[in-house]
């Protein structure tokens, strides 16, 4: 039997698709940003974030199944039919702002990122939000996509998710070991992803802080928390405040930590 694709890389792009694949799922579960995954032209709710639920006051249970215009989300109908209009013409966008409604009908105010997708062999809308209602300032930059049947497009796509959300991210293995960054840990820490891959987390942290930093890591790997406000080290020695929460995953076949750190 002759096959039309090197099944080499066929198995080396799954294998990787997999593994970006569960690091987007506990990144979405994660992220501090309201996540809600749509299809494109019903507008039905095919997954949420825990930070959505937090942030529109319905629970999932109440949004699993239903459509965005079910629930309320949009005070003017016409905001999702220019939303997706935008998205059909270029695929994605980035930082706009936008008004969404909460279960008790009030009127919050966020910044938002859409991106056009492909789940469930279904066009679909990921949208991500911070609410800046009673804030001064707030930046976001997500993207994110997830054609299971495109192999190296699709994992390409998801690494992009990571690459441009705007807190810190850090996969770090059982022993502390550094395996994966993005650019806002880069950009607000100053280190290359090159000295990234060569240090352990206890680097990125103030020596007065590593035993406290040893200390949960173990109550991490041991289920006992999932955040910590330890604050992180720049190449210059500058000491950042940060709250970062964690999650379990995987990474190269290999248990992993993933973190989420941002700044207070």
């Amino acid at each position: 039997m002759r096959f039309p694709y090197n099944t080499a890389s066929y198995k080396k792009n799954t294998k990787r698709q997999k593994e970006t694949e569960n690091l987007y799922y506990a990144f979405f579960n994660t992220t501090p940003a309201g996540s809600v995954i749509t299809t494109l032209h019903e507008g039905k709710i095919i997954d949420i974030n825990e930070s959505m639920v937090k942030m529109i006051g319905f629970s999932r249970e109440e949004c699993i199944g239903r459509t965005i215009i079910d629930i309320g989300f949009y005070p003017d109908i016409k905001a999702r039919d220019n939303i997706i209009k935008l998205l059909i013409e270029k695929k994605s966008i980035h930082n706009q702002e936008m008004q969404f409604l909460t279960s008790s009908g009030d009127c919050h105010y966020g910044i938002f990122s859409a991106e056009l997708i492909e789940l469930q062999n279904q066009p679909c809308i990921f949208l991500s939000i911070f609410s800046i209602t009673g804030k001064l300032e707030v930046n976001g930059n997500m993207e994110a996509k997830t054609s299971l049947e495109n192999g190296e497009n699709s994992v390409n796509k998801f690494e992009m998710l990571f690459e441009y959300i705007p807190d810190m991210l850090f996969v770090i293995d059982y022993t502390g070991k550094i395996l994966h960054t993005n650019r806002a840990a880069s950009e607000c820490l100053g280190y290359s992803d090159v000295m990234f891959k060569k240090m352990h987390i206890l680097n990125i942290h103030p020596s007065d802080k590593k035993y406290d930093v040893v200390n949960i890591m173990g109550r991490i790997l041991s289920g006992e928390t999932d955040r910590f406000d330890i604050p992180l080290l720049t190449f210059t020695g500058e000491v950042i405040p940060v709250d970062t929460k964690v999650v379990l995953t995987h990474w190269d076949d290999k248990k992993a930590v993933l973190g989420i750190s941002r700044e207070k």
